[in-house]
């Protein structure tokens, strides 16, 4: 297997000699096992009631060490967290995976969780590779946080509102957690003052 072996920001990951598996060990933290059991139990529900797309399954864990294994995907990221430009179609198979999240609820959990750097291209196409903070947002988050990590696509951001089928405020209040968690911790200098601005936007239109 030739797939490109992607880091994470919450987990240490230790591929296997012929890399077909990849070991997520969340790293120490007060939340660290809470966590840890979310992830475990959604991965669990992922076996039973599969998503849309495709998505690797969960084929051990270790509570002890906080690890979960799971089978490695040949792809490539659709793009890093801030792509400039995507190529043609990527967006839409984004969006529309995105869409699909919105109806999977098994067990009345929200299974939401994605972002432009844990989705692959592969030749089934999008796959859904991460699931560690699935059931903790509200509807809307993934197209919300799609439409966050595009910004600097031309005419993304648009094209994203335009799919929005959660309701505007709905949208727009996920598009503003997505805002104020980033800016909190993750945003890189040069796309912190545009992200202000933002934020702005997003509070004036909802104070609307």
């Amino acid at each position: 297997m030739t797939a490109r072996r992607l880091d994470t920001t919450y987990t240490h990951l230790t591929w296997s000699e012929h890399g077909t598996l990849v070991t997520k060990r969340r790293a120490p933290s007060p939340g660290a096992r809470r966590q840890f059991r979310n992830e475990w139990r959604v991965n669990r529900l992922v076996l039973v009631q599969p998503p849309p797309g495709s998505t690797p399954a969960m084929v051990g864990h270790d509570a002890q060490h906080l690890s979960l294994t799971f089978e490695a995907v040949d792809g490539e990221p659709f793009g890093p967290k801030y792509p400039p430009q995507l190529e043609p179609g990527d967006l839409d198979a984004m969006a529309e995976l995105a869409q699909a999240l919105v109806a999977y609820s098994p067990r009345r959990r929200w299974m939401r969780r994605l972002d432009s750097v844990r989705r692959l291209r592969a030749s089934e196409g999008a796959v859904l590779i991460d699931w560690e903070w699935a059931g903790l947002y509200p509807p809307g988050y993934d197209l919300a946080f799609l439409w966050f990590s595009v910004g600097e696509v031309s005419g993304a951001l648009a094209a994203i509102e335009a799919r929005n089928d959660v309701g505007e405020d709905a949208f727009l209040l996920a598009a503003l957690i997505v805002e104020l968690w980033h800016l909190q911790w993750f945003v890189p200098p040069d796309f912190r003052a545009p992200h202000l601005a933002t934020r702005d936007e997003l509070v004036g239109r909802l104070l609307t």
